[in-house]
């Protein structure tokens, strides 16, 4: 765990302090400041220029071979988490299954992470290590935690694997990839706009409000496909300029 004021790792038990360059931070969104965890810190610098890697990070460099781990992009800077899979699309074992078998050939080179899944994971009351998510099923009002934090952990190694961090990293790669976007689909709206504030006068405040509207469900829309494939976009960066240019006719 890294404790913010001194930049180090903090070994909650002697076991893990046998080898402390294999360690790994398990801060899921450090100096976040929110209470739903959407990104994740794979690497940190610290105040003498040292480089702190993640337990995420660490997990995947072990699993990935050289050529997979160039490609997969994995420590650099902060990325929006892909939640693919909760608790119940990952094999668990109880700790009395692990005692009592002599092998399991599920976990035969397969990554496996130890850690707190409650004595009912279902349970909605065991709180311990649980956070907030953008997958908890209340989006309003009063809601309890919805994932375990080894379950992050697991979706977090998933996307490392899978080389998926790049795309959903927030770089200036792509903060200006949406800006760009937003820049060209602003010229053809604005244009648009000219057009109707000569055409149509009287109705031009209702015909560019439906534009607007139409713009906004649209860019949602096209903004959760590209999530889903993998690709993250700034929607906010996009609709900010994109609903200015057509906000801003009525002054030009």
């Amino acid at each position: 765990y890294i404790n913010d004021n001194t930049d180090s790792i903090i070994c909650y038990h002697p076991y893990f302090e046998q080898d402390i360059k294999n360690a790994g931070f398990i801060n899921l969104n450090p100096k976040n400041g929110g209470l739903v965890v959407r990104t994740y810190l794979g690497e940190k610098e610290t105040n003498d220029n040292k480089t702190l890697y993640s337990f995420a990070s660490k997990i995947a460099d072990a699993y990935l071979t050289d050529t997979e781990r160039k490609r997969s992009n994995a420590y650099k800077g902060v990325f929006n988490i892909n939640y693919r899979s909760t608790i119940k699309n990952f094999t668990t074992f109880d700790l009395e299954i692990l005692r009592a078998e002599d092998t399991i050939d599920i976990i035969q080179d397969a990554v496996v992470l130890i850690g707190h899944l409650g004595s009912d994971p279902d349970s909605e009351f065991d709180t311990e290590d649980k956070h907030f998510t953008p997958l908890n099923p209340i989006l309003t009002g009063k809601s309890k935690p919805d994932m375990y934090g080894v379950v992050i952990h697991a979706n977090v190694i998933d996307m490392m694997i899978r080389g998926e961090t790049g795309f959903f990293a927030e770089n200036t790669r792509t903060r200006t990839g949406s800006i760009l976007i937003a820049f060209l689909i602003s010229i053809p709206l604005t244009r648009f706009g000219l057009y109707i504030s000569k055409k149509q006068p009287i109705f031009k405040d209702i015909i560019l409000k439906l534009v607007q509207l139409f713009f906004f469900i649209v860019s949602v829309l096209l903004t959760m496909l590209l999530l889903d494939a993998g690709i993250w976009l700034s929607l906010t960066a996009i609709l900010v300029l994109v609903l200015m240019s057509i906000s801003m006719i009525e002054s030009y």
